[in-house]
C-alpha cells in the first residue's frame, strides 16, 4: 500500500499529501502578522539614472544653425518593489523615470538656443528616447569645446504605504528628480571676415571705379588661396569687369583691401547700393570652405555734373560781338581738364566756340567768352546757341556733359552804330576820309 506522504516516480505528491500541504501553508499564513493583517513595503534605495549621448557629429561653425539629435538613457537597474498580491510589479519600478520634461538652457555657451521645452514621457529603465534640440552658433564664437545643459525633471516611485487587507487600492509614494545633463559640443576655426572700411574711386554714373574695401578677418583660421567675390544685389545697375580678388594667406587678425571694378550704369542716381562678399578658401586640411557672408555697400558719386548761365545775349546783326557763358560744377567730383564748346547755325556763326576751362572742383565756376557773328541773323528773332563741357575723371577717362542751350536776341542797330553798319555810309565816308587825305597831302607839297 502506498503511503500518502510518499511520491511517484513521476516525483509528484499525491492528491492527499498535496491537500495536507496547503492546509499547513495556510496557517503558516495566518500567524505571520505582516501577512495576515497588513502589507508593509519599504522605501526603495533605487531611483532612475539618466544619461544624454549626443548622436552624430557636433562640431559647428560660428553662424551655423544646429540640429541636435540626444539620446536621453535610463542606466539604472530594474528593481521592483514588493507588492500586494494581484498587484502588477512593472507599475511601480522606483528606476522608472515618469513625465519627464527636458528644458535646453545654453549656460555660458555661445549659442541661441531656439527649441521649446520638450516631454520625453516615461522613461524605464534601459530605456532610450530621443530628443531634438535646435539653436545657433554666434558669430563670434571663439573654436574649442563648449557644453549646454538638459535641466530634466521627472518623478519615480520611492516607497509603497501599507494598506490592510481588505484593500485593494495601492497609493505610491513619489519624488521629483532633477538633473542637468551636459551635452558638448565643438565651434570649428574658420576665416569671418569684418569690414573696417569701405571707400570708392570714381564710382560715377556712366563709367567704371573701384570700390574699396578693407577687410579684416577677425575668425580664428588660416585661409589659404582665398578667392573673395563681390555680388551686387543688383547686377543690371552694376556690371562688375573684375569681380574676383585672390588672396594668398588671411590668417587671424590680418587686413587686406580689395578693388573689385565696376562699371555703373549711366542714369544711376548717387546714393549707397547693397552688395555682399563671399567666396571661398582652403582650411588646415585643404579642404575648401566657403566664406560667411559679408554685407557691403557700394557708394555711387554724382561725379562732375556742370550747370551753365549766360548774361546779355542781345546781339546786334552786325560785324562780331563777344559773349560770355558761366559753368558751375555742382557735383561732389573734380572735373579734369575740362573744356567747353559752343555750336550755332548757319545764322549764328560761333568764331571761336571752344573754351579752356580747366580743373574744376565742386562748387567752382568759370565764365568763358565766345565770339559770335550775327550778319545773317533777322533783327527780332530768337536764334538758339548749344554748349557743353567734356572733362576728365580720375582715372583719366573721357567724360561729356548734359548739352545745354541758350537763346540769343537779335535787335536792329540803333544810333551811331546803325550809321556804321550801313554800307553805304561806309562807302561815302570811305570816300570823305579819303579826298581828306589826298587834298592834305597836295597842300603840304605845294606849300613847300
Amino acid at each position: 500500500m502506498i503511503s500518502p506522504y510518499s511520491r511517484t516516480r513521476t516525483g509528484v505528491l499525491p492528491r492527499a499529501a498535496r491537500i495536507v500541504l496547503v492546509i499547513l501553508i495556510a496557517t503558516v499564513i495566518c500567524q505571520v502578522p505582516g501577512l495576515a493583517m497588513e502589507y508593509i513595503y519599504g522605501i526603495s534605495t533605487e531611483q532612475p539614472d539618466l544619461k544624454a549621448d549626443v548622436q552624430g557629429e557636433t562640431a559647428y561653425f560660428p553662424g551655423d544653425d544646429f540640429t541636435l539629435t540626444i539620446d536621453l538613457t535610463n542606466a539604472a537597474r530594474a528593481e521592483i518593489m514588493e507588492i500586494a498580491p494581484l498587484e502588477k510589479g512593472n507599475f511601480y519600478n522606483p528606476t522608472t523615470a515618469l513625465g519627464v520634461s527636458v528644458v535646453p538652457e545654453a549656460g555660458d555657451a555661445p549659442v541661441t538656443i531656439r527649441s521649446l521645452p520638450v516631454v520625453a514621457g516615461d522613461i524605464d529603465s534601459s530605456d532610450i528616447v530621443p530628443v531634438t534640440i535646435r539653436g545657433t552658433v554666434s558669430r563670434d564664437a571663439s573654436p574649442g569645446t563648449s557644453v549646454i545643459f538638459l535641466n530634466i525633471s521627472y518623478q519615480y516611485v520611492y516607497a509603497l504605504p501599507g494598506t490592510n487587507q481588505d484593500t485593494t487600492t495601492i497609493t505610491p509614494l513619489y519624488r521629483e528628480g532633477h538633473d542637468l545633463l551636459p551635452v558638448t559640443f565643438r565651434v570649428k576655426g574658420q576665416v569671418q571676415p569684418v569690414v573696417c572700411g569701405t571707400g570708392s574711386l570714381n564710382l560715377v554714373p556712366g563709367t567704371q571705379g573701384y570700390l574699396n574695401i578693407t577687410l579684416k578677418n577677425a575668425g580664428y583660421a588660416t585661409g589659404r588661396d582665398v578667392a573673395f567675390i563681390l555680388v551686387p544685389a543688383d547686377n543690371t545697375t552694376f556690371q562688375l569687369v573684375d569681380a574676383s580678388m585672390y588672396v594668398s594667406t588671411f590668417r587671424p587678425g590680418d587686413m587686406v583691401t580689395l578693388h573689385p571694378r565696376i562699371a555703373v550704369s549711366e542714369d544711376l542716381p548717387a546714393g549707397f547700393y547693397p552688395a555682399n562678399i563671399t567666396g571661398v578658401y582652403k582650411d588646415i586640411k585643404g579642404i575648401y570652405q566657403q566664406i560667411p557672408t559679408v554685407p557691403v555697400r557700394i557708394s555711387v558719386s554724382r561725379g562732375a555734373v556742370f550747370s551753365m548761365s549766360a548774361s546779355n545775349m542781345t546781339l546786334a546783326n552786325n560785324g562780331k560781338q563777344t559773349i560770355s557763358l558761366t559753368y558751375t560744377n555742382r557735383g561732389d567730383r573734380v572735373a579734369y581738364g575740362a573744356e567747353a564748346r559752343i555750336t550755332g547755325d548757319q545764322v549764328i556763326v560761333p568764331e571761336t566756340d571752344t573754351a579752356a576751362l580747366g580743373d574744376v572742383g565742386p562748387g567752382d565756376s568759370v565764365t568763358a567768352e565766345y565770339v559770335i557773328s550775327a550778319e545773317k541773323a533777322i533783327p527780332g528773332k530768337q536764334y538758339v546757341l548749344d554748349t557743353e563741357v567734356k572733362c576728365r575723371d580720375s582715372l583719366g577717362a573721357l567724360m561729356l556733359s548734359d548739352q545745354y542751350h541758350t537763346g540769343v536776341s537779335i535787335e536792329q542797330p540803333s544810333g551811331l552804330t546803325e550809321t556804321l553798319s550801313n554800307p553805304v555810309v561806309l562807302i561815302i565816308l570811305a570816300a570823305v576820309i579819303a579826298c581828306a587825305g589826298f587834298f592834305g597831302r597836295t597842300y603840304l607839297t605845294k606849300k613847300q
